[in-house]
């Protein structure tokens, strides 16, 4: 892959045809056309077909405007996430021009000007490009944001590409078509409401402990706004905590955390990824963050009735409101529950970084609770 960094400076307003959604938090106005991730850039147009000679250049350029553009729009700042002109090659690989995160404040209404996000990039062994597969505008599905509420505000975005080998004249591809539905399956709509602006006001650590909360300080419009925050694998998307939080309406500021632990009690140490969505779903942020097991874990036992017989754990036995300090390991730890005269085995139950892997067998990744019940 080719990589190639740009600082961007681009920005937009409006309002979107009829259709809107309600969702989030009571009120919230959402954008029109629900997809996997509102707000973001997702766009196709057809690749160049022109083989790049060698010492040519490839050029992305995008534009933005305000749909129904007036001057109280004059001085809304748009936040835009990293962006990427994604060219196929052939037989594999592909091109790929940077732009790097950017804000701007909006002063008049049409096109913006296409020199402040156009990057044209000199390949000295050309290239050859795909006939099969076309070139892709993309924020990774990161949203674009706008300090203004969702329905006050509408963003429009169009692409295209330009490409020059050495004597000849440069071939400049089609603009691509500004639309609430997408430029076709797997693509985003163009003309959309950017999701309110919530700035990430301190970086989180890019290490914690298992069982530990990753929390991210937001600023910007957040008051009385809902967010929803998910832990996941990077390499393949696959949730395994999740958690709905709402700010109080009088904040300017608020802390958004989520619990390093799997939805059943336990989290192997790995790298994992930290989203933000808002109450429309729009991905404000995607926070990588390596989780480690602490040096001990602390393990309460509870027996109900409290007088009821013994844990033993890792060999060593504890009644009722006894404490065992355990490293934490991906290697479960041996426990075993004594009988309770007059009464009936019912059942256990684990909270915190523990999670009962067997009959005989508990899983520490953090300090947690362990209970036995009779009855």
């Amino acid at each position: 892959m080719v990589l190639v960094a740009l600082t961007m400076m681009l920005l937009v307003p409006g309002s979107l045809p009829s259709g809107v959604v309600h969702g989030g938090s009571a009120g919230t106005v959402c954008n029109a056309v629900k997809s996997p991730s509102p707000s973001a850039l997702r766009v196709q147009i057809p690749n160049p077909t022109t083989v790049l000679a060698a010492g040519g250049s490839l050029a992305a350029t995008f534009e933005v405007k305000i749909v129904n553009y007036t001057s109280a729009n004059a001085g809304i700042r748009i936040w835009f996430p990293s962006v990427f002109a994604t060219f196929p090659l052939s037989p594999s690989g592909s091109a790929t021009i940077y732009f790097l995160p950017r804000n701007l404040t909006i002063a008049a209404p049409g096109w913006s000007n296409a020199s402040l996000a156009t990057r044209n990039v000199s390949f000295p062994s050309g290239l050859v490009f795909s006939n099969s597969t076309p070139a892709l505008l993309s924020t990774q599905l990161l949203a674009v944001m706008a300090n203004a509420t969702y329905a006050s505000l509408t963003v429009e975005v169009r692409w295209h590409w330009a490409l020059g080998s050495p004597g000849s004249p440069t071939h400049n591809g089609p603009w691509s078509v500004p639309s609430v539905r997408g430029s076709g399956p797997g693509t985003l709509p163009t003309i959309f409401y950017p999701a309110p602006y919530a700035s990430l006001l301190a970086q989180p650590n890019s290490q914690a402990y298992v069982g530990a909360n990753f929390t991210a300080l937001l600023g910007g419009t957040v008051a009385g706004r809902g967010f929803f925050l998910e832990l996941e694998y990077p390499t393949n998307g696959t949730v395994v905590q999740a958690v709905s939080e709402t700010a109080p309406g009088n904040v300017s500021r608020f802390a958004a955390s989520i619990v390093l632990l799997t939805y059943i009690g336990y989290l192997t140490p790995a790298t994992y990824l930290v989203h933000i969505h808002d109450d429309c779903g729009a991905l404000l942020y995607s926070l990588p963050v390596r989780a480690v097991f602490a040096p001990a874990a602390n393990v309460t036992v509870h027996l109900v009735p409290r007088l009821c017989g013994t844990i033993s754990l890792n060999g060593t036995a504890y009644h009722d409101g006894g404490r065992a300090q355990l490293v934490p390991s991906a290697t479960p730890y041996s426990f075993a529950v004594s009988g309770c005269a007059g009464h009936s085995f019912r059942g256990w139950g684990t909270t915190g970084g523990l999670h009962i892997a067997s009959s005989s067998a508990l899983q520490v990744s953090s300090s947690g609770n362990f209970t036995v019940r009779f009855s």
